[in-house]
């Protein structure tokens, strides 16, 4: 969907909403996976996901009601119905006493970051002929040494995220705001077996064919398969630990809850007793930044208001908190364009979390370890326990040994629980790169306790 089709579809629904506050979201796009097993192309999957969403205010009495309505049928009855909908919820749900009026043009900001390259037209360009090409880039190399790969190359042209959910592409109102973002990648999960036993597990994500790296991943998890097949001891204690930034991206995610301002203020922040101190290793900074160069998200939030790069954690200390509107507004404060869609109660959501450390690799990292310890990819089955705490449980399926700065063996599935704020403590950090939808770096943790798994 491009901007002009956008701009219809919204004047549409607004022309039928008329008579009420209407605020217009679309989103979704086209989404291509290519799967593959036994080292050749397995079946792909093609979805088209257009979402359009209505929002509408009704002022009745001296109360505000609202309501949303969405649909995937973009037809001209469809919309209208669409618009019938949402005036009917409305009318028919109780007053929402914390509605705001939504945006004009001038209240909702500009942004100070580019993030036109976000979309490319080469995602949307690449044949199936041009597919089996990249693929084979990974495939062959595998094949040629006795190696066997499976995963899914995806395609993403729009603002659908790798699972398939609809983002947000456009939003327009009855106001005169408008707002418009495309964006397209691609992403590869790949899991590399010896003919030993050994697996291993790698990921990449580009906005070009080039920046997957294809062949230099397949070399890597080759390498790694081949040291996987042999097989080591349960840990016993705690040890030094490399958390390639996979893993890292976990730790993240189970503190970006605490670094809301409804959290803070809800008593529900991990840092909420740490300000003013140290809250992280003073060699870590913690950033949500919609125009980092690996990121290039959405600048603006789910009403249009304009995001900004926010500073949340500074050389370990907490700078600041992501606000919605209505938080900003109780609190006499800029917001930081933030808010999840509305109507809902819901806290200030991160878009782009950015953790920024040195500017090792991984490789160094394993080089630097002493007599023993671990190297892990990332986690698996990741549960979040306790907000306040960043208290987490998760899987640990692919770690490997180090002994003497070099992999040497496979650990067996381990677990792990702890607290991300503690982890973070004390640890070295690397060179960030793009992954689970963060830019984090990989970090080398002094002693984490990981235990066998059940």
């Amino acid at each position: 969907m491009d901007r002009a089709r956008a701009q219809e579809i919204s004047a549409a629904l607004l022309r039928a909403a008329r008579g009420a506050e209407a605020e217009v979201t679309l989103g979704g796009g086209s989404q291509l996976v290519a799967a593959f097993a036994a080292n050749q192309p397995s079946a792909h999957e093609a979805t088209a996901w257009p979402h359009v969403s209505l929002r509408v205010g009704l002022r009745r009495g001296r109360g505000w009601h609202t309501a949303r309505a969405w649909t995937r049928d973009l037809s001209a009855d469809a919309l209208k119905e669409l618009a019938r909908r949402a005036l009917d919820l409305a009318r028919l749900g109780a007053p929402d006493p914390d509605y705001l009026p939504m945006l004009h043009p001038e209240e909702a900001g500009t942004w100070s970051g580019d993030v036109a390259a976000a979309w490319s037209p080469e995602v949307g360009a690449i044949t199936p002929a041009a597919r089996a090409a990249l693929l084979a880039e990974l495939l062959l190399p595998c094949r040629r040494a006795g190696f066997e790969a499976r995963g899914a190359l995806v395609l993403t042209d729009g603002s659908l995220s790798l699972d398939g959910d609809p983002g947000i592409l456009a939003i327009h109102n009855g106001r005169g705001l408008g707002r418009f973002h495309a964006s397209a990648h691609l992403a590869l999960q790949c899991r590399v077996r010896h003919r030993g036993g050994g697996e291993a597990w790698g990921a990449r994500w580009g906005r070009s064919a080039r920046a997957l790296e294809l062949p230099a991943l397949a070399e890597h998890l080759m390498q790694r398969a081949a040291v996987a097949s042999q097989r080591g001891p349960a840990p016993a204690g705690p040890l030094p630990v490399v958390l390639e930034p996979a893993a890292v991206a976990s730790l993240v995610g189970a503190l970006l809850p605490s670094l809301t301002r409804e959290r803070f203020d809800a008593g529900q922040s991990a840092l909420g007793e740490r300000l003013g101190a140290l809250a992280l290793d003073p060699r870590l900074s913690l950033l949500d930044d919609p125009f980092h160069p690996l990121h290039l998200a959405r600048p603006f939030d789910a009403e249009g208001l304009a995001t900004q790069s926010v500073e949340l954690i500074r050389a370990g200390l907490v700078r600041g908190f992501l606000y919605t509107r209505a938080t900003a507004l109780r609190h006499k404060l800029p917001p930081t364009g933030h808010t999840p869609q509305l109507p809902s109660r819901a806290a200030a959501r991160a878009r782009a979390p950015v953790m920024l450390g040195g500017v090792a690799r991984v490789e160094a990292m394993i080089q630097e370890v002493g007599r023993r310890g671990l190297l892990v990819p990332a986690l698996q089955d990741v549960r979040l326990l306790e907000v306040r705490a960043g208290r987490f449980v998760a899987s640990v399926r692919d770690a490997l040994w180090i002994e003497g700065g070099r992999l040497t063996a496979a650990a067996p599935p381990l677990h792990l629980e702890a607290s991300a704020l503690d982890l973070l403590q004390s640890v070295e950090a690397g060179a960030p790169v793009y992954a689970g939808g963060m830019v984090v770096p990989p970090l080398l943790l002094p002693a984490l306790h990981l235990q066998e798994a059940p």
